[in-house]
């Protein structure tokens, strides 16, 4: 098999991430629904990387952007506490004079971070999919083409997703697999927990991906490869689109500049097996790089996991342990 099936049955692999997002996606879009209720809510913007069709926003785990236009009257401290109520109100029907109107839900910096509420799955299923992250939103409202959301101090700051909106609409029409690169470089960020901000991800994959040409063929494994390498020579200072202030990465710079080190490493390698034909070499590379999702272990991991549980081991075992170091 090709590394370029491998890739497409990645996006139809059902594992125990899978699941997870799969619940994740229909909680988020509960209160998506929800929250449009409420006629004073302009637009609800899904952000974040159940999203793969929207650009990342301004802060990292940001799921949904609620646009109130009267929030501009309301400092940052205040529109928090109204999407607390709000939420309440129309997501959990509690009566807004309810003492427990904002149960299950805290401010979290510069979001309103809303509890899980797990659906009532048989108990074999809570052993694959346990729980899932809160959802996370954040109040804004629009002035002019940007939308102003809460920043440092209590006040305002401005951010325009257009122009990167339009940037990433231009590659997808180009190539057809640019937004699922984006998904993996989402996937390689999460999987090594580096916390690098979505829109930095966004900008750096915006200025690194290679571009095929009318006569280059050109494989997503390829192009992964050549993105990590060339992203290792950023120059340090990412710009936001649209103001071109300077952009926040979420990490510090040596730690972003090791971990693209090392994954220029495991993608070169991954893409030499696959055009050597070994496709075995080829997704433990990738596993390594991206997890055991995208690797050849993850229905065994399923199997491994789903015993430990019922055994009563909370262990989750290691397939990978007999894999060869990687140097």
């Amino acid at each position: 098999m090709s590394a370029e099936t491998a890739f497409h049955q990645h996006d139809l692999t059902v594992g125990p991430a899978e699941l997870l997002r799969l619940f994740t996606r229909m909680q988020r879009d509960r209160y998506t629904s929800a929250l449009r209720s409420d006629p004073d809510v302009a637009e609800i913007i899904h952000v974040g990387a159940l999203s793969p069709r929207h650009v990342p926003g301004y802060a990292f785990d940001v799921d949904l952007v609620v646009v109130l236009p009267r929030l501009r009257n309301h400092t940052p401290e205040q529109a928090l506490e109204i999407i607390q109520r709000l939420v309440g109100h129309r997501v959990h029907h509690r009566a807004l004079d309810d003492a427990a109107l904002r149960r299950g839900t805290r401010v979290a910096g510069h979001l309103v971070a809303c509890a899980w509420s797990a659906p009532r799955w048989p108990d074999h299923y809570r052993a694959i999919v346990p729980g899932s992250a809160p959802v996370h939103l954040m109040p804004a409202f629009q002035q002019g083409s940007e939308l102003m959301v809460p920043g440092n101090d209590n006040q305002w700051t401005s951010v325009d997703p257009q122009e990167l909106y339009a940037r990433v609409a231009e590659r997808q029409r180009e190539w057809k697999h640019f937004e699922d690169l984006v998904r993996m470089t989402r996937a390689w960020n999460r999987h090594h927990a580096l916390g690098l901000a979505p829109l930095a991800l966004e900008v750096l994959v915006l200025a690194f991906m290679p571009r095929p040409t009318s006569w280059q063929t050109l494989t997503r494994a390829e192009a992964l490869a050549r993105f990590f390498q060339a992203a290792q020579t950023y120059p340090g200072v990412l710009r936001r689109p649209g103001h071109g202030r300077v952009l926040e990465l979420g990490l510090p710079r040596t730690k972003l500049a090791t971990a693209l080190h090392e994954a220029a490493a495991l993608s070169r390698a991954a893409a030499d097996c696959a055009v050597d034909g070994d496709r075995s070499g080829a997704e433990r590379f990738w596993e390594k790089l991206f997890g055991p999702a995208f690797g050849p272990g993850w229905l065994m991991a399923l199997l491994r996991w789903t015993w430990d549980q019922e055994s009563g081991h909370r262990v989750r075992a290691d397939v990978n342990a007999d894999w060869p170091a990687l140097g």
